[in-house]
């Protein structure tokens, strides 16, 4: 009973929680124990959090605040800690960033977002998120380049919960590669929209997830469109094309379904 006394729960006399109104507030005062007692960790983030990169920036005297940014977007992330208890945005403002960024082992109950500032040109080498159990987004950027490992993707979503792909032009010619240009591997689900995706030998590339994509999604070159199973765990998938104009042939394998 020590616990439900902290917790400062109370019963009128003779009650078996057939008391609505009491039973309701001693939830609310249950939630309101747990949430004090995370806000109380060392590494969680407890408010609405921007962190802003730029060229201007530094990564050895910056804050991320709009006034003294990061210089590097790998620098922001991992300044954030694993929990997160609200959501944090790091804005990436106008420049060329030759970074393989990594956003990985995130748990929490908000979103993390990586954003190009609105109105200005961000290019980024590659983005992979991986181990995420907040909602990630990652908008308006340019990629330009393939990872080195992971079935060489510009953008790899791997084992998350939710995700979204917006605003994401990638169309550098790839010679070849063994997975796609976007790739989701083990995702709960996976929105992509206002994306550009061309050149590529694999455009979108599905691992054992759920991925919808719509009409605003668009791209040429491609010799395959999309591949929606892999002999890599032989894994299906499901992705609903929405309309869709990405060119290229479709694929499917293990299950994979394609609508």
């Amino acid at each position: 009973m020590a616990e439900t006394e902290n917790l400062g729960l109370s019963l009128p006399a003779g009650s078996d929680y057939a008391d609505i109104e009491v039973l309701n507030e001693n939830f609310r005062k249950i939630d309101q124990g747990v949430f004090t007692a995370l806000a109380k960790k060392p590494d969680a983030a407890l408010s609405y959090t921007v962190l802003h990169v730029a060229k201007t920036g530094s990564d050895e005297s910056g804050d991320g605040s709009e006034d003294n940014p990061y210089l590097t977007i790998q620098k922001a992330v991992n300044t954030l800690p694993k929990l997160l208890l609200n959501r944090v945005i790091i804005r990436v403002h106008g420049g060329t960033y030759d970074e393989d960024v990594q956003l990985s082992g995130f748990c929490g109950f908000e979103n993390l977002v990586l954003q190009g500032a609105s109105g200005e040109s961000v290019q980024v080498k590659t983005v992979y998120v991986y181990l995420c159990t907040p909602a990630v987004s990652v908008e308006n950027l340019t990629l330009t380049g393939v990872q080195a490992s992971q079935y060489n993707a510009s953008l790899l979503f791997s084992q998350c919960r939710s995700v979204l792909a917006d605003q994401i032009t990638c169309t550098g010619a790839v010679a070849s590669a063994v997975g796609g240009a976007f790739r989701f591997n083990v995702v709960g689900m996976a929105r992509v929209t206002n994306c550009v995706i061309s050149n590529k030998p694999i455009a979108i590339d599905v691992n054992g997830g759920l991925v919808y994509l719509n009409d605003s999604d668009t791209g040429t070159g491609n010799t395959v469109a999309i591949r929606c199973g892999s002999a890599y765990g032989r894994l299906g998938g499901y992705v609903q094309k929405g309309g869709a104009a990405i060119s290229g042939e479709e694929q499917k394998g293990y299950g994979g379904q394609i609508w």
